[in-house]
């Protein structure tokens, strides 16, 4: 919804008006004018793919790390997505 921002030149009210077609001060009957217009940003979005597998890769590495550490069996499905993700992306690492 876009609303602009007028300003009364009487009283100085600030208004939001969604309403384009008065150009009367909704408080006192005043001249308003335009202070900006206020542009439709859209909604939050998602990552970019890349992004989030890079991520991704990042967390499996500090999860295998953590198993080393405590001396546990990594997962083979971790070590999998690792390899596929570390070949699909390797080249974002370096940027």
């Amino acid at each position: 919804m876009e609303r602009d921002i007028h300003r009364c030149v009487v009283c100085h009210a600030t208004q939001f008006d969604k309403n384009k077609d008065s150009d009367t001060c909704q408080y006192c009957g005043g001249h308003k004018e335009l202070i900006s217009k206020q542009v439709n940003k859209p909604p939050l979005g998602i990552k970019p793919k890349w992004l989030h597998n890079q991520i991704r890769l990042n967390d499996i590495i500090k999860a295998i790390r953590r198993y080393i550490n405590a001396g546990l069996e990594i997962p083979i499905e971790w070590v999998e997505e690792y390899n596929d993700l570390n070949i699909k992306y390797r080249h974002h690492q370096r940027t």
